[in-house]
């Protein structure tokens, strides 16, 4: 481009202009050459982008996402500038965070330890209470959203229970549980209720 610009222009002070040339006072043809070089730069090279700061994304444990550029703010702008030939200017922008996550299935199968502890309602005992607590380790199998399905295996006590999560890794369970043998009573049935623990 440059090289056309020499063959079709010339200053007009350092010759009469020939036939079929374009001649231009010096000022202009300064200035019109100024501009071609200032293009060629644009067109053979590339932006340079810097930012005062890295722009951070973070997700929590829950699927949750943060970066630190949200919202119209100023402060919350991330700030930085651009250079692309003879031009450069200031950036802020904020970013905006678009996550595409598959979401868990609200139903089936899994293997899910609980620790529970479960009141015995047909031990009930007035003069040990204590003697209707059991405890042990329940194993979910089967859920549907908050519910789940659950076989136990407790010290005094055997049986299957019903749980809805009330959070995340626990929540309550009712159930039908069978008592240890003890004396002449073998397999003594009992409806329960109690709490777990999952992990």
């Amino acid at each position: 481009m440059l090289a056309l610009l020499a063959l079709l222009a010339a200053p007009a002070s350092a010759q009469d202009c020939p036939e079929g040339y374009t001649c231009l006072p010096d000022d202009q043809y300064a200035e019109v050459y100024r501009k071609l070089q200032e293009l060629e730069a644009i067109e053979e090279g590339e932006p340079t982008v810097e930012f005062d700061g890295p722009l951070v994304i973070l997700t929590d444990e829950r699927g949750r996402v943060f970066t630190n550029s949200t919202g119209e703010d100023e402060d919350k702008l991330i700030q930085g500038s651009v250079e692309w030939g003879h031009m450069s200017a200031d950036l802020a922008m904020r970013v905006e965070v678009d996550v595409q996550k598959k979401e868990p299935p609200l139903y089936g199968f899994r293997l899910r330890p609980k620790l529970l502890t479960s009141y015995l309602i047909l031990q009930t005992d007035l003069t040990d209470p204590m003697k209707a607590v059991d405890f042990g380790l329940d194993l979910d199998f089967l859920y549907w959203r908050k519910w789940n399905l659950s076989a136990y295996v407790g010290a005094r006590s055997i049986g299957v229970d019903v749980g809805f999560d009330v959070f995340s890794n626990s929540g309550i369970s009712v159930g039908a549980h069978w008592v240890w043998p003890s004396g002449d009573e073998i397999f003594p049935f009992s409806p329960a209720v109690g709490w777990y623990f999952a992990f």
